[in-house]
């Protein structure tokens, strides 16, 4: 025996060693690949994942810039219409001047142009029961017509819709409030002279009211969902009928001394009061002109005819 092969025997003789088989390597080899595999699935799986998140951030960066945009579209009233996160629906009202009032009554006196200077976003119908709803938290309405989120919200009271649209206005970062009598009135006549938004006062029946309003003729007294009826003509629902709208303006008994910038009538008058318009499904034609004018206490939320829709103008006026 030659001095290697003694030394291997040797070594094959200590303790805690065996002898390595093909066998052996073979496993060792296979686990080793093993091992190869799961490392390079890992690190696949480490790239999927941050493509993934590569792919959701660029697509958040992209929804961020999206809204941005709209915000800006919406600030400088570049949108025909838009829709807000609870799913109002606002349409744009062009700039321009109407002449105001009517010679019917004395609080519609005297005729006089107002100058609505700047664009304007509209709610397209009164601000429904869902909505305030999605706002609010509650239902204060006395209807509850299935779906009656579709219902207009009413029982409300001048300082409630203050409230709401407050926090629509903290919700969406925008400046929603209620419009100026002047604004409401400029948008119901939709660039029309007529007592109603589709005919002269005299030429109307019933049955061409009820095409484009809930009142007396048509209802039992009760609400009807909105947008049902025809729009006028910068598509605006239930301008004429189915609740009374609140404005910002305090109650005077006249337009002398008005302002003819479209802006709210805020200083003198009755403080207690605010003016409402449309008339709604309790009222006869009359009260739904365009004109008309109505006395509401502003703390008064009984009455269940009592709604109202929203504005939005960013910006100066």
């Amino acid at each position: 025996m030659g001095f290697f092969d003694w030394l291997l025997g040797r070594k094959r003789e200590r303790p805690g060693e065996a002898e390595v088989t093909p066998r052996d390597e073979q496993s060792r080899e296979a686990e080793a690949r093993r091992l190869e595999e799961e490392r390079k699935k890992r690190e696949a799986e480490a790239r999927r994942r941050e493509e993934e998140e590569k792919r959701k951030r660029e697509a958040e960066e992209r929804q961020r810039q999206a809204e941005a945009q709209k915000r800006r579209d919406i600030a400088e009233c570049r949108v025909e219409s838009f829709t807000n996160s609870i799913g109002m629906t606002l349409k744009r009202i062009p700039a321009g001047s109407s002449v105001m009032g009517s010679y019917k009554h004395g609080s519609e006196q005297p005729l006089h142009k107002v100058t609505i200077s700047r664009t304007f976003y509209m709610g397209i119908h009164p601000v429904t029961q869902g909505e305030w709803l999605r706002v609010m938290g509650d239902y204060p309405s006395c209807f509850t017509t299935p779906p009656r989120q579709m219902l207009p919200v009413e029982s409300v009271s001048w300082p409630m819709a203050q409230d709401f649209c407050r926090k629509l206005s903290e919700k969406e970062g925008l400046p929603y409030r209620l419009p100026s009598e002047a604004e409401w009135e400029y948008a119901c006549r939709a660039d029309t002279t007529r007592e109603y938004c589709f005919v002269g006062f005299s030429d109307y029946s019933d049955e061409d009211l009820g095409e484009y309003a809930w009142f007396r003729g048509n209802t039992d007294g009760g609400t009807r969902h909105v947008g049902q009826k025809k729009p006028n003509a910068w598509g605006l629902f239930d301008m004429h009928g189915n609740v009374w709208e609140w404005c910002e303006d305090v109650w005077h008994n006249s337009y002398q001394g008005a302002p003819g910038d479209g802006s709210a009538w805020v200083e003198g008058g009755d403080a207690q009061s605010r003016v409402m318009r449309g008339g709604s499904s309790q009222n006869t034609p009359d009260y739904l002109r365009s004109a008309y004018r109505y006395q509401g206490y502003a703390d008064t939320r009984c009455h269940s005819a009592y709604g109202f829709r929203v504005v939005l103008a960013p910006g100066p006026r």
